[in-house]
């Protein structure tokens, strides 16, 4: 087991914790989202995909995982890097881009094991519920109730 991890043991089973390592999260929007990418990282997730074109700003500083040195900066950009620092063999793959359509997304999602939603709740959010409970990925969809997701 990574020392990194060992603190898991008697809360995670070596098999989960493997299984939790091969796994492939793909986070769309990486605002809200951000704790949850690094408390994943800090569970045992080491491939992860980041889908977001916005960037930091000073509103999102009480809620989500950004610093004043994180303004301006893309999210996924600047979570890559927070993460980064708590484990650096991990595999990323940043896309900075907005998600306008399943579709687009469909070879992403079907590389995925879970998909974190907290994009806005428009069409393409119930498109994507839509696929995920016919076809998969496991799907989730925290919603921001007060300062947390």
């Amino acid at each position: 087991m990574n020392a990194l991890h060992s603190r898991n043991e008697g809360w995670i089973s070596p098999a989960l914790q493997q299984r939790l390592e091969g796994a492939h999260l793909v986070f769309l929007g990486c605002g809200l989202a951000s704790r949850l990418v690094e408390d994943a990282v800090r569970l045992g997730v080491t491939r992860l995909t980041l889908v977001d074109d916005d960037v930091v700003e000073v509103g999102n500083l009480n809620r989500q995982a950004f610093d004043t040195a994180d303004l301006g900066r893309l999210k996924v950009e600047a979570l890559a890097d927070r993460v980064r620092r708590i484990r650096a063999d991990l595999d990323l793959h940043l896309v900075p881009a907005r998600v306008h359509s399943v579709a687009d997304m469909a070879d992403l999602l079907d590389s995925a094991d879970v998909v974190v939603s907290t994009i806005d709740g428009d069409r393409v959010y119930w498109d994507l519920a839509r696929r995920a409970s016919s076809r998969g990925p496991l799907l989730l969809c925290p919603w921001n109730v007060g300062h947390g997701a």
